[in-house]
């Protein structure tokens, strides 16, 4: 009987004690993370031989853990809200039609977000407001009162800010986030930065300096033994000649927290920057585009999240630009329309409040001594600031809702370049991140080692680094360049079957090994082939064409002033380049080609070939032609010794009242 009374009891009992086991279990297994860090293969990595370094790629994966007690935020934020006001905010870009509708959209988007933040708020969060157009206008600074109520105020300043702004001017990028970056200063609180803009970066190179922390190329000065192809009559010949160039280096120099001001090259588009003396390569494209970068590199060297919203058309948003900026961050872009524009903003707002593990970064030192050679940053990541042997990839927060283990995110990957052979074996790997109770977690990850190879080029090389081959007939010379390739060593034996490949068949093409130039430029020639153990080998050398010109000459003795003159318009060039070689040797360029002068006179000015008037005077000014002498390096043309370097030609300009008479007989 009395065991029949006890039963209940014990399960009474059971289901008490055992459910708060579970819960007990639970909470034992608090939010948190985990992570793997690995390179794409550990072995079978090359030096290239052409930018002389092995690119390494790693892939890193964030492993989420455990669950929250509940969803709601803890955690105090940081939120500048940066909203382009320039002109084209008013206009439908796809036919430049007036639409104010699109302005007050993104306007509306911005304070329904607002809203959001309002009725999420915390003790302790702050948020601003940076309008910008070609300019940064009227900021709102952060609440320095970050009580509840006063983020209410502040929150409705803000809405009230966006209500006054009007559309002009341009697209400044650097500026904008520069000055959000300024406002977070030495916060503690995680950081957000939305981003709204419709257009790319223009702001017309209008730029100072700029504060960058990476590793970068050097200008170097290398001399090369180049074979020069010189014929004289039917009978030709190599002559070996050193020449000193200019290179950017295959290695990667720091710089770090340097303020510098960038400046871009018109021809060949190289974004450089001058530090101590040396200068260095920043990269390549559109100046606006790689200060922009910078901006965003310095928001993830400080752990900000940049959330972009392109808000146009595919032909006016540079999406995967804006991807690329906020992926250093670790967050996302995406592309919105009117009809969806407020629901993006919810969409950043909400992933901004939820309770989440915030401020993720692995980081993997990449300057262990013990490495055989030098180690830099390819892309993908940044260089830590403070600490700058490490680079840092950012990842977005992990959103946790009550009870549940959020899924693993995707992994992120970025690329190393490694300068010299050997076993590399990365030690100093790190999760870092700020988890649920506002505290920073550290968390040692298992070291990965990658094997770097030399480049397999060692079985043949080519007698020479570079050969320049001068054009002066017509038809051009065919080339035996299989005399020119010899085995590395000199037991060394060469395989059968080479296989030969111009990368520019504009300037040279190749055919087992005979070379015939097609135009002037430079071109490089790739030998690959399969040694005797069927491993491949290859080797290069660069090929320069220029063509010979045998003198210059006007097409006319005098010329009637009638209006701007241009001597050497497309298809109308009043003075020619004499050559013996065809037509498509031609320069591209002539105008760099020719001095003119004179300098200084009172009827005329000519600048480049382009002849204008001075004023009202009139009569007669002779000009003159002269062919300069040809940078080695840069120039694609020989000068003749026998060549006529000079011609001249009359101009008569006649005056406003009168005509004046012809030029002497001997004109």
């Amino acid at each position: 009987m009395m065991t029949r009374n006890l039963l209940p009891l014990l399960l009474v009992f059971l289901l008490v004690f055992g459910g708060l086991g579970s819960s007990f279990a639970q909470a034992a297994q608090k939010a948190s993370l985990d992570f793997e860090v690995k390179p794409s293969q550990t072995s079978g990595y090359i030096i290239d031989p052409e930018t002389e370094v092995a690119v390494v790629d790693i892939n890193a994966n964030i492993i989420p853990k455990g669950v929250a007690g509940d969803a709601t935020r803890k955690t105090p934020i940081d939120v500048v809200f940066v909203f382009d006001t320039s002109g084209s905010m008013v206009l439908n870009m796809k036919d430049r039609s007036s639409d104010k509708d699109k302005f007050k959209k993104a306007k509306d988007a911005a304070k329904s977000a607002i809203d959001k933040f309002k009725e999420s708020s915390i003790n302790g969060d702050r948020f601003a407001f940076v309008p910008f157009a070609i300019e940064v206008g009227s900021v709102k600074q952060f609440n320095s009162n970050t009580s509840k109520s006063a983020i209410e105020t502040q929150l409705n300043s803000i809405k009230s800010s966006i209500d006054t702004l009007k559309a002009e001017g341009g697209t400044n990028y650097y500026a904008a986030l520069l000055k959000a970056n300024e406002l977070f200063g030495s916060s503690s609180n995680p950081k957000y930065v939305i981003f709204l803009t419709d257009g790319r970066p223009d702001t017309y190179e209008n730029y100072s300096s700029a504060k960058i922390s990476g590793e970068f190329p050097k200008m170097e000065r290398t001399t090369k033994e180049v074979k020069v192809k010189e014929c004289f009559l039917l009978w030709c010949d190599w002559k070996i000649k050193t020449q000193t160039e200019e290179k950017w280096s295959s290695k990667k120099y720091p710089v770090n927290g340097i303020n510098v001001s960038l400046s871009r090259n018109k021809t060949n588009g190289e974004i450089t920057f001058n530090y101590n003396s040396d200068k260095y390569l920043f990269g390549n494209g559109d100046i606006d585009y790689a200060y922009a970068r910078i901006a965003a590199s310095n928001l993830a060297s400080k752990g900000a999240k940049l959330y972009s919203v392109g808000f146009g058309s595919d032909g006016d948003v540079d999406m995967g630009f804006l991807n690329e900026l906020s992926n250093l961050t670790g967050a996302f872009a995406i592309k919105g329309e009117k009809s969806n524009i407020i629901s993006i903003f919810d969409s950043i707002t909400n992933t901004i409040i939820k309770q989440s593990i915030r401020d993720i970064k692995v980081k993997v030192n990449i300057k262990d001594p013990s490495f055989p050679g030098n180690v830099s940053l390819n892309g993908g990541a940044v260089i830590d600031e403070t600490t700058p042997n490490y680079a840092v990839l950012n990842f977005d927060d992990i959103q946790y809702e009550a009870d549940k283990t959020p899924s693993p995110s995707g992994a992120k990957s970025f690329s190393l370049n490694i300068d010299e052979p050997g076993t590399y074996t990365f030690s100093d790997v790190k999760l870092i991140y700020t988890d649920l109770s506002n505290e920073t977690k550290t968390i040692e990850g298992a070291p990965f080692t990658v094997t770097v190879l030399n480049n397999k080029s060692v079985g043949m090389k080519f007698n020479a680094d570079k050969y320049e081959i001068d054009v002066d007939s017509d038809p051009a010379p065919t080339i035996d360049f299989t005399t020119e390739v010899v085995p590395e060593t000199e037991e060394g034996e060469l395989p059968e079957n080479i296989v030969w490949t111009s990368t520019n068949r504009n300037v040279a093409t190749i055919n087992n090994g005979k070379l015939t130039p097609t135009g002037v430029g430079d071109t490089q020639i790739k030998i690959t082939a399969v040694d005797e153990d069927g491993n491949p080998i290859q080797a290069t050398t660069m090929i320069k064409v220029n063509v010979v010109i045998e003198g210059i000459e006007f097409d006319a003795p005098s010329y009637q002033y009638n209006g701007p003159m241009d001597m050497l318009e497309k298809d109308n060039e009043k003075i020619k380049l004499i050559q013996s070689a065809d037509k498509k040797f031609k320069l591209p360029n002539p105008r760099n080609v020719l001095q003119w002068g004179p300098a200084d006179n009172d009827i005329i000015k000519i600048e480049d070939g382009n002849v204008t008037r001075k004023g009202d005077a009139s009569g007669f000014q002779i000009i003159t032609a002269k062919l300069k002498d040809p940078d080695p390096i840069n120039d694609y043309y020989k000068i003749k010794p026998s060549a006529k370097k000079e011609a001249s030609a009359l101009i008569k300009v006649n005056g406003s009242s009168k005509v004046i008479k012809e030029p002497k007989e001997q004109w």
